[in-house]
């Protein structure tokens, strides 16, 4: 399944438009040759704001998002944190260079790390785990908030031009 754009909010249902294949992951086989997959459009619907939720227990798991750009002033999360608390940190995403880049080749660390081996992580001033005021609630949109940071800090002169992150959501006892 492949979503084809972001979901539409219509009354009081998120719809979603995708692409569904009749394929399977091993298409390669030799013995498939022959079949060919069909591709189908296709809509869910869901009522607004009734996503599926990603669940940690008592040992904290940090959940790192597809690169973002930041375009608004605030960061809201639906979580289910009253018994335990979610944190977020931030990183601008840019290619991580090699400490030691010294050989024939460019060495690039993944960028979506959380701390490399050397003890960075490269997470943005102000936008740390422990700047991040913890959210212990249980609500659909709940807003984000950092000690000493703004996000709109993030956008940039302009809307247009505001910078791509990564957000490093920790979740610990919690839901999100």
């Amino acid at each position: 399944m492949r979503l084809d754009c972001p979901p539409l909010r219509i009354g009081d249902e998120d719809w979603f438009y995708c692409t569904v294949e009749d394929e399977d992951h091993l298409r390669f086989r030799r013995n498939d040759r022959d079949r060919i997959g069909l591709s189908q459009g296709a809509l869910y619907t869901q009522k607004h704001n009734r996503h599926v939720s990603l669940s940690a227990g008592n040992r904290p798991q940090i959940l790192i998002t597809k690169p973002l750009k930041v375009t608004g002033k605030t960061l809201q999360l639906s979580v289910d944190a009253g018994r335990g608390e979610v944190r977020v940190a931030t990183r601008v995403d840019k290619p991580i260079k090699h400490p030691r880049g010294g050989w024939p080749f460019q060495a690039i660390l993944p960028h979506y790390m959380v701390m490399d081996r050397w003890g960075n992580t490269r997470l943005e001033k102000g936008f740390h785990f422990d700047d991040c005021e913890a959210v212990q609630v249980d609500s659909i949109e709940t807003d984000v908030q950092w000690k000493d940071a703004e996000l709109s800090s993030l956008i940039g002169k302009t809307v247009l031009i505001g910078k791509t992150v990564r957000l490093y959501i920790m979740v610990h006892d919690a839901d999100i």
